[in-house]
């Protein structure tokens, strides 16, 4: 069991709920409460939230920024900009994969938590891919690292497409596939 320990003041828990508020609607529980305030706090006012699921013009929106920055960041590769490609790739691209990962992931009421019990929530097949989306500060292993965040994205957004109803173009992932950059 993971345990958290902690005490506090009275007059903090209103604050303190509400910043733990996604934590206490994910099943999060308390186990002492000498009062009995905190749990009747909790069952009339933090009850699990619906969340809002990205729309579908949401999630085209975060698989069209994936795939216009594989292309730039290939650009800024081959113009030598190595340290802005690789950052690029290990921050906002990934940040950006992630997003679809976690709504690929969610269940109906469950809320995202940018990256935490990612592990526990996703399948083994997509975690294994995970390592080879990150790149070293190498040119070659960059330029390769963005190959296989383009056919990872594009397995991603198949899956989303067939769990959210709605169709990808596919000729957009042709079309960037035959672009060659030098």
């Amino acid at each position: 069991m993971d345990v958290d320990f902690s005490i506090l003041p009275v007059e903090y828990l209103d604050s303190v709920l509400d910043i733990n508020r996604e934590i206490i609607a994910q099943g999060h529980c308390i186990i002492y409460d000498s009062t009995g305030i905190i749990e009747d706090k909790i069952q009339a006012q933090y009850h699990r939230p619906e969340i809002e699921e990205l729309e579908i013009s949401g999630l085209v929106n975060v698989i069209n920024d994936i795939l216009y920055n594989v292309v730039w960041t290939k650009k800024r590769l081959l113009r030598g900009e190595l340290w802005n490609a690789v950052y690029n790739i290990n921050s906002h691209i990934n940040k950006q994969l992630l997003r679809l990962i976690e709504t690929q992931n969610q269940k109906p009421g469950e809320i995202s938590y940018d990256g935490r019990y990612l592990e526990i929530r996703t399948n083994k097949d997509i975690l294994s891919s995970l390592s080879n989306c990150y790149s070293k500060y190498d040119l070659e292993d960059a330029l390769s690292t963005l190959d296989y965040i383009f056919e990872f994205t594009k397995t991603l957004a198949a899956n989303l497409a067939k769990m959210h109803n709605f169709k990808i173009n596919k000729m957009m992932f042709t079309r960037i596939n035959d672009i060659k950059i030098a």
